[in-house]
């Protein structure tokens, strides 16, 4: 075949799947949240868009934000698409069949990329009109947007060549994902944090280590990001682009070469090692096994939780190495802004000062950033070094919400998935253990293998009450948005989990829900108070709401604007301090009522979905369609 079986079979079945319309959707959705705010953020603050360079300046600014939409997709398309490729080969047990044919190698490789640069394709296809049409109405360089799709293209070879060796390397299709996100995060954060760490942890070190880190760092969309902002600043824009596509470009070649020459090798390595693997995880689990607590009387909740402790040891420093480097700079940036804000508190004291209800001039975190890798030292304005931890806080919480959601939900559904991939769910539901047991262990268990992220945060903001940043009620406010964001979003994953293990469709539907409650806070950027009820159930939303400040405290009680939406940085301007309070209100209500709601869909609807025979509850109730109801009968032939 000219263009290979396996993109073949992609361009065939690509029309056929729900997803590749879904993908569609999703783009042209938040391209129009990109266009409508905007339009409102430029009417509103009266920014000229009726002269030539007026609309120049808005057909620019529109350009930019469209392709940070196109990259965020990009992220998620292509990793999602290519690492589980062959893995999930390697998980059906039909891996060493493809193997068999007369593919080669690079055929199967080479195959995987181009599917998965196809399914990327289709996806934002839909976004290309609206680059075309910002040429003839706002005057964009064309050779602008052609360096743009270049890079953009570049990015996704790279990713697409990182995902297809974590495909080929990780045994599983999830250790497959786990692994591409892994590996394109420390493409990503470790030049940086290389380059923030090494003046303050070994000044003396040799100087090519930052030449690598730099190097490493002008090779990724982040550095990119880093020269257009002016926080490590080489050459102009335009070189910075193809510096970052050169780079892409070289390592994503390396990657594949890797690939096709270690695909044979790495599965043969695989299949020959099944057994050995078992040995050794029998004898890690014998003599390296962390001390596990007795089963007790929730055996599901037990496996959920301790059923991955017989990581290698090598595998467990490796993860803590990495954790503890994450923790070091959180520790640095935020000791930056904490350490100011309890100077002020000394000379201040806990309240409400005059300064604090205005937004500082520029973002705290970008100005940190920047003096932390330039080696200045500027500090807050007076009087407004706790308010600038506050927004820290609050900007990170909002970060956080959002990888804590998309975590726990595939967390949470994976656990499900899990049971069909190890042959164990029939087993499972054939156990005396009602569908609440099951639905509820998942949940839970999900919830506490994310605790060492929730502590990570419930510390932080309890070095912001400390330091007089966040106002006791904001914290017991942002500990209620967490539990109750939670369990909504634990039962999600768990609902989606079930639809897949019993093979049905709306397991994309459900399973895309999460992403998209993150994503509907973009509706605040529309005009009107209507876009702040849209948005009132977004998770990053209410994570930036809720860490009152005592200014804040002081506006509800007496009226006046919201500190966030008073400013020349503020995010929403002329937003009231009650009407927040109302949007936090309202969407952690939603989101509690979205919770229980889901978990009694599932605890009642359980045993229907999976098949499992039921008992009526009265002999006048009628058979169910989705399984055998049948009255239990005595010895003595009477129904009980």
């Amino acid at each position: 075949m000219r263009i290979g079986p396996i993109l073949e079979r992609e361009l065939l079945t690509l029309v056929r799947r729900k997803t590749a319309f879904l993908d569609r959707y999703v783009a042209i959705v938040l391209e129009l949240a990109v266009v409508l705010g905007c339009a409102w953020v430029w009417d509103h603050r009266e920014w000229d868009r009726r002269s030539l360079a007026g609309v120049s300046a808005f057909a620019l600014t529109l350009f930019v934000l469209t392709l940070g939409v196109l990259l965020n997709a990009t992220f998620g398309l292509v990793i999602a698409q290519v690492s589980k490729a062959i893995a999930s080969e390697r998980d059906r047990k039909s891996l060493d069949a493809l193997l068999a044919t007369q593919l080669s190698s690079a055929e199967i490789v080479l195959g995987t990329l181009a599917a998965g640069l196809v399914r990327w394709a289709n996806g934002l296809a839909t976004l290309v009109p609206v680059l075309v049409l910002l040429i003839p109405f706002g005057g964009v360089d064309p050779r602008l947007i052609l360096l743009g799709g270049v890079g953009l293209a570049s990015t996704a070879f790279a990713l697409a060549a990182i995902s297809v060796v974590a495909s080929i390397v990780a045994r599983t299709a999830r250790g497959a994902i786990a692994m591409a996100i892994s590996l394109t995060t420390s493409w990503f954060a470790l030049p940086l944090f290389v380059l923030i760490m090494k003046p303050r942890l070994w000044p003396s070190g040799p100087a090519w280590i930052v030449t690598i880190a730099i190097e490493l760092l002008a090779s990724s969309p982040f550095g990119l990001v880093a020269n257009l902002s002016g926080i490590v600043r080489r050459g102009s824009p335009i070189q910075a682009v193809w510096r970052m596509v050169g780079w892409e470009l070289i390592g994503g070649l390396l990657l594949v070469a890797w690939a096709i020459w270690q695909l044979r090798l790495r599965s043969r390595a695989h299949y020959d090692n099944e057994t050995r693997v078992a040995g050794r995880r029998i004898l890690r689990a014998a003599r390296w096994r962390l001390p596990r607590p007795p089963c007790g009387d929730d055996p599901v909740l037990w496996h959920t939780v301790y059923s991955n402790r017989t990581a290698s040891p090598f595998a467990r420093i490796l993860g803590h190495l990495i954790n503890l480097g994450w923790l070091g700079v959180l520790g640095v940036v935020m000791g930056w802004f904490a350490v100011a804000a309890f100077k002020e508190l000394a000379t201040r004291g806990y309240g409400a000062t005059p300064e604090a209800f205005t937004m500082p001039d520029a973002n705290p975190l970008a100005r940190v950033l920047y003096e932390l890798l330039s080696g200045t030292s500027g500090g807050p304005s007076s009087g407004q070094a706790r308010l600038e931890f506050n927004l820290a806080l609050r900007t990170f919480s909002a970060f956080f919400a959002v990888f804590y959601v998309c975590s726990l939900s595939v967390g949470a559904m994976q656990s499900m998935e899990a049971e069909r991939e190890r042959d164990t769910w029939t087993g499972l539901i054939a156990t005396p253990l009602s569908g609440w047991e099951i639905v509820w262990a998942k949940m839970w268990g999900a919830l506490i293998r994310s605790r060492p992220a929730v502590i990570l945060m419930v510390g932080l903001w309890t070095v912001g009450v400390l330091a007089g940043s966040v106002h006791p009620l904001g914290f017991i406010a942002a500990l209620v948005g967490m539990a109750v964001t939670g369990v909504f979003v634990a039962g999600l994953g768990v609902y989606a989990g079930l639809m897949a293990v019993n093979g049905r469709d709306a397991k994309n539907l459900i399973g895309t829900l999460p992403y998209l409650l993150c994503l509907s806070g973009l509706a605040i950027l529309l005009p009107g108070r209507g876009s702040v009820l849209a948005a009132a159930a977004s998770p990053p939303l209410l994570a930036l709401c809720s860490l009152f400040i005592y200014e804040d405290i002081h506006t509800v009680f007496n009226g006046g604007l919201f500190p966030l939406g008073n400013g020349p940085s503020s995010y929403k301007p002329g937003l009231e301090a009650r009407l927040v309070l109302a949007l936090w209100g309202i969407g952690t209500l939603a989101q509690a009522v979205g919770a229980l709601a889901v978990m009694r869909a599932m605890s009642n609807g359980f045993d229907a979905a999976v098949g499992r025979p039921t008992r009526p509850r009265s002999l006048t109730e009628k058979p169910s369609r989705h399984g055998m109801e049948l009255p239990l009968r005595g010895i003595d032939g009477q129904v009980h």
